[in-house]
């Protein structure tokens, strides 16, 4: 695996922002990631994002193209990582993966979720999707296989 770097980073300050959609927070974050490593939009050649529950609390699907389009970003893989908390770190796993294995030279990478667009009951629910909802109230059993 060859090596990779960070070379740039952004990040929209933290709250909750009624007059914000989750898309225009992810391409502030992402227009000032691209700007802080001089990089173009049209110079990135994948686009991994970390997102929970964004269909969910926002009722979008397909969320990495449609926040990637709406940077100029176009025309380039992009994929949606959901791993309950662990979205983002996810995506920068799977970002620094692909860029250390020779699939692409440079990836932008981003991690968004807008919350506070559903009440706290509504929010309490879908977070607690990230649990076996088969089991609920109990323990989710790990198989001795995940334990290895």
């Amino acid at each position: 695996m060859r090596p990779v770097a960070v070379i740039g980073i952004g990040k929209t300050a933290f709250g909750a922002f009624p007059d914000r959609d989750l898309r225009s927070l992810a391409v502030e974050a992402g227009q000032k990631c691209l700007e802080d490593a001089h990089v173009s939009p049209s110079q990135v050649e994948a686009f991994y994002l970390g997102n929970f529950a964004g269909p969910s609390f926002v009722g979008q699907n397909h969320l990495a193209p449609y926040i990637a389009g709406a940077m100029g970003i176009n025309g380039v893989p992009c994929t949606r990582f959901e791993a309950a908390c662990a979205s983002s770190g996810s995506a920068f796993f799977h970002a620094v993966s692909a860029v250390g294995a020779g699939l692409y030279d440079l990836v932008l990478v981003g991690g968004v979720e807008k919350m506070t667009s559903q009440s706290t009951p509504k929010v309490t629910e879908i977070l607690a999707g990230a649990g076996d909802m088969k089991v609920r109230g109990k323990p989710a059993r790990l198989s001795p296989r995940c334990l290895r």
